[in-house]
């Protein structure tokens, strides 16, 4: 597995940035207040991060979260592999959620995942960094 810190930080205003973390460049967009509790959206598999609709995400940050989603791996504006040949793992996606914590300097964040993104996600978050995991 590789280093997950983020090279790159992406600003705290609501847009979308750029995280660079594990050899990776991965899209994400924040919502809300970043001093309030964080949640953190993910995708299924060949789901961007648009696949959490702009009303949803909004009705989160509205009732005090601080929303971030992101677009894993081969989706979307992040960094895509040659079909079918993709060179990363399961372990690769958690570090790849952990690098996206670290790039809002966030040491934990609730974990909301749809499809893949639940699967892959909602076991092992927490022991990928101890405490990351609020409530998978």
């Amino acid at each position: 597995m590789h280093d997950s810190r983020p090279t790159t930080t992406p600003s705290q205003a609501t847009g979308e940035a750029t995280v660079h973390a594990n050899d990776v460049d991965l899209a994400v967009q924040a919502f809300g207040d970043p001093s309030t509790p964080a949640i953190l959206l993910i995708s299924g598999a060949e789901a961007s991060m648009d696949w959490w609709d702009d009303d949803f995400t909004a009705r989160l940050a509205a009732s005090g979260r601080y929303v971030i989603r992101y677009d894993t791996r081969d989706t979307g504006r992040s960094t895509t592999f040659p079909v079918g040949a993709p060179t990363y793992t399961q372990d690769d996606l958690l570090a790849d959620a952990v690098g996206v914590l670290d790039a809002y300097g966030l040491a934990a964040a609730h974990i909301v995942g749809i499809s893949m993104g639940g699967v892959s996600h909602s076991g092992s978050a927490s022991s990928t960094r101890n405490g990351s995991c609020r409530s998978p």
